[in-house]
């Protein structure tokens, strides 16, 4: 599994995070998600509790029947047909966790179950254009996340050969080196509706150009797309360090959409953090110091930032303090800076705190809808990630951080 290095936390703090872990397991048991979906159903719990159970060093009768239920489930679905793609709530979610539970089982790892799932997808993307979503949540980038976690054990490179291929077409070349991705017209993720002729370029993890460089960076280990996968990384990366502003009040960073005058606030889906773990990870894997120079400057200049100006309101991954504590972790691994680890302590501490002024209440997710705090047990905005978050921090267990496109 991938260990990075554990926070140094107080047992006072461990002891706090031992009493969320337990609120957490029993509220996900008790309170089930209505849907099956990855990012805020059942599938997406499921890493959650077998990781929880893991670490306690005890066997819960009612987590291992609900892992078992469960699973049993996923694979009727799929025998079942009629699922979508995407990763969001379709048949890449559904892989992706039957392929993390599969490898957790050492010597028992069984190399065959997902064959059938490989072969689906490899003639769902044998098309000439691809025309869905390039994106993460419904998108390429999505089974990208299915196909890098089976490259953790499978040799057979043709699933990502097709998601390079189509990335390839669908590139926009700006110059001799650098190209993009842009938000198609029909893209429901497209921020500027009123002029669907104007090229749009989102510069979020979740549905834009980062996301797209986190999905295909895994494939610079197959040998026979190495080049073709180090030709996309360097021309995006080029492209996407030019997409930094300075404001009108002398901040400098990362706006949501390029051309844009403001900087995205903190978060997993959007912003500087996720941009700079990217660049990172890929000065890091294609030896390229100005990559990983250039997310240094960013990570630490974003330590900085607070919950005020960085509009941080809950605990979840997506857009809270927890998706934060993790990027800073991931962050600090490759750079090896103070500063990074002091923010994700001081991300942590705000986590912890909101529990323990508020209870399991003081977790739940703010909801830009209602305007109001809700219950949410799923994995993208509630306890099941804000879970996973605290063990990475505590044990350095970060093998399912993949399946946000972190790792």
């Amino acid at each position: 599994m991938p260990l990075i290095t554990p926070l140094n936390i107080s047992l006072s703090n461990r002891d706090i995070i031992k009493s969320i872990h337990h609120d957490f397991s029993g509220s996900i048991i008790s309170y089930p998600a209505v849907t099956n979906s990855f990012l805020g159903g059942r599938t997406g719990q499921l890493s959650y509790l077998y990781l929880s159970e893991t670490i306690s060093n005890t066997s819960s009768a009612q987590i291992e029947k609900t892992l078992n239920d469960e699973i049993a489930n996923l694979v009727n679905k799929l025998s079942i047909g009629r699922l979508t793609l995407e990763i969001s709530k379709g048949i890449c979610g559904i892989g992706w966790t039957l392929e993390f539970l599969n490898q957790q089982q050492g010597d028992d790892y069984d190399i065959e179950f997902c064959n059938t799932l490989d072969e689906l997808m490899i003639t769902a993307l044998s098309t000439p254009q691809w025309q869905g979503e390039l994106e993460y949540v419904l998108g390429l980038a999505g089974v990208a996340v299915y196909a890098a976690r089976r490259l953790k054990r499978s040799t057979d490179p043709r699933l990502y050969e097709k998601i390079i291929t189509h990335y390839e077409s669908l590139a926009i070349q700006v110059n001799e080196q650098q190209l993009s991705w842009h938000q198609a017209s029909h893209s429901v993720f497209r921020l500027n509706t009123e002029n669907l002729d104007e090229i749009e370029f989102n510069l979020g993890l979740a549905h834009g150009v980062p996301g797209i460089i986190a999905a295909i960076l895994p494939a610079i280990k197959i040998p026979q797309l190495e080049h073709r996968v180090q030709t996309l990384l360097v021309r995006s990366c080029n492209w996407l360090l030019e997409q930094q502003i300075t404001t009108d009040e002398g901040e400098l960073g990362f706006p949501s959409v390029a051309g844009s005058d403001s900087i995205a606030r903190l978060g997993w889906c959007y912003g500087d953090l996720p941009i700079a773990l990217t660049l990172a990870r890929v000065g890091r894997d294609l030896n390229l110091d100005r990559f990983t120079e250039a997310a240094r400057h960013i990570a630490i200049r974003t330590s900085k930032r607070t919950a005020d100006n960085g509009s941080i309101f809950d605990a979840g991954l997506c857009h809270g303090s927890s998706g934060l504590i993790v990027m800073f972790q991931l962050l600090n691994e490759i750079l090896d800076e103070p500063e990074l680890e002091q923010a994700a302590l001081r991300w942590l501490d705000f986590t912890l705190q909101r529990f323990t002024e508020g209870g399991l209440a003081g977790l739940n997710a703010y909801s830009g809808i209602s305007l109001q705090y809700e219950q949410d047990t799923g994995f993208l905005t509630g306890y099941a990630g804000i879970g996973l978050a605290l063990i990475t921090a505590t044990t350095g267990n970060a093998d399912w951080a993949d399946s946000l496109l972190l790792t």
